[in-house]
């Protein structure tokens, strides 16, 4: 979580894709943006997701914001704005779903 409790917002991406065949469905598909993890968080994992300052979310949500603008967006947080905790391993099981997987434990 961020360490000022503001919302996370990562950069993603979505495609929205209709088969040429008569009736199909829609496929809708999502994707979060990873990059490599600060030293702050590397001993967690080697990647981390992209998470946007409140500032540039207009900049990203734009379509006509140019690439290099949007690539000088993708880098990991800065540190001191994330902070983390050990949480239960139950929050691994996908049928598992309440607030209570978030809860610092031990």
């Amino acid at each position: 979580s961020r360490v000022d409790a503001a919302p996370l917002a990562f950069a993603g991406l979505w495609e929205m894709k209709k088969s040429t065949n008569e009736g199909a469905e829609v496929l809708i598909s999502t994707t979060i943006i990873t990059t490599n993890s600060s030293p702050e968080f590397a001993n967690l994992h080697d990647r981390f997701p992209v998470i946007l300052e409140k500032a540039d979310w207009g900049i990203w949500l734009d379509g006509l914001t140019q690439a290099p603008r949007l690539k000088s967006l993708l880098h990991a947080p800065n540190n001191g704005v994330m902070r983390f905790h050990r949480v239960s391993d139950d929050v691994n099981k996908v049928a598992n779903n309440n607030e209570n997987l978030t809860k610092a434990i031990g």
